[in-house]
């Protein structure tokens, strides 16, 4: 019985290399183990990016799109890379619906293409990227915008298009001075849950986010690190006068703590924020200190 089990699992194992080996699109190096060598690639090689820049008034140029040549060596010629832009609507409106998010499509008014859609990889060299020329101050901070490629024709012969790596969704923004990734310390307060109330856990880290001039988003976490409930859309404003903070969301019964100092400090980049929301401050409330760490990608 072993030994007829053994010529099954042999007489398998050749039919399945025999198709392998048949597969056009192996063959074309569409999928399986691609062989640079034998065929240059041309690629996106990230499936998603976002560019977020300072908001000032004056045109900026900024690199959306990298294209790459993947091959084992520099390319031995120019090669022009026209990309698609005609199914970014719908690659949108697909990652909203996948991800349960706003994203809404870059208006043409806010920003020029300095090649069109063709990227040159130049002789010598693997990559290129796609530029446009942006002025953040007109920026509508209350929108996300994106914009979405494919790689849709290069100009000489001899090269694949990747069937993998042909897409991105560029998520574009602004950001103001308090934009940033955060290290988030202090407490936070689910009545009667000991899991969840009492101080943050070491290392817990949040974006902060632009969504006005002087205002900005994060996720509030519970002692344990996740992310509280409920109070989605939780927004930092700063008096820019005083740098007395307002704390709100979407939740109307979130308000500042009125006994608390709610402030940000610009000498540390450091906000202290204490609010509550619920049945009041003994039912759902948090103590947070925001501290910058870094620059948000």
């Amino acid at each position: 019985m072993k030994t007829i089990n053994k010529i099954i699992i042999l007489i398998f194992l050749s039919i399945s290399i025999t198709a392998c080996l048949k597969d056009k699109n192996v063959d074309n190096q569409q999928y399986g183990l691609i062989n640079l060598d034998a065929k240059k690639i041309i690629e996106i090689p990230l499936h998603s990016g976002s560019v977020a820049i300072p908001i000032i008034d004056k045109d900026t140029i900024i690199n959306i799109v990298d294209v790459r040549l993947a091959s084992k060596d520099v390319s031995s010629e120019d090669l022009v890379v026209e990309l698609g832009f005609d199914r970014s609507n719908k690659m949108i409106d697909d990652y909203n619906t996948l991800n349960e998010s706003i994203l809404v499509p870059f208006p043409p008014a806010l920003y020029s293409l300095l090649s069109g859609y063709k990227v040159t990889i130049p002789k010598g060299s693997n990559n290129a990227n796609l530029q446009i020329k942006v002025n953040s101050s007109k920026y509508d901070l209350s929108k996300s915008y994106a914009m979405g490629f494919y790689i849709k024709s290069v100009d000489k012969p001899g090269y694949t298009l990747s069937g993998n790596f042909d897409t991105i969704l560029v998520q574009i923004g602004a950001k103001n001075k308090y934009d940033g990734v955060y290290t988030v310390t202090g407490t936070s307060l689910r009545a009667g849950d000991v899991n969840l109330s009492g101080p943050i856990k070491d290392a817990t880290i949040r974006d902060v986010v632009t969504t006005g001039l002087f205002s900005i988003t994060y996720n509030p976490p519970w002692a344990d690190g996740s992310d509280i409930g409920g109070i989605s859309g939780t927004t930092i404003t700063v008096d820019p006068a005083t740098n007395k903070v307002t704390m709100s969301s979407d939740n109307p019964k979130l308000v500042n703590l009125s006994s608390f100092d709610n402030r940000y400090d610009p000498a540390t980049k450091t906000f202290y924020l204490s609010y509550y929301w619920g049945n009041g401050p003994t039912h759902r409330a948090a103590t947070h200190t925001l501290v910058f760490k870094k620059q948000r990608d």
